[in-house]
């Protein structure tokens, strides 16, 4: 990942089209930059918190 982000980061800086859209992608930084940087910091044990209470019968939060 770090690889992608450091390649697409170098792409948007140095190559002016990049930094633009296209009609069948859409926003080229975010599918170079952001996207990668997304899966970057998601990649290595990202956690859900457990919820904060039981679900009773009825679906509704019940507990401290």
């Amino acid at each position: 990942m770090r690889y992608w982000f450091a390649t697409g980061l170098l792409g948007v800086c140095l190559v002016p089209p990049l930094r633009g859209s296209s009609e069948w992608i859409g926003w080229w930084p975010l599918w170079l930059v952001g996207m990668p940087l997304a899966a970057w910091w998601g990649a290595p044990g990202f956690r859900l918190r457990p919820p904060r209470g039981r679900l009773s019968a009825a679906g509704t939060a019940t507990g401290p």
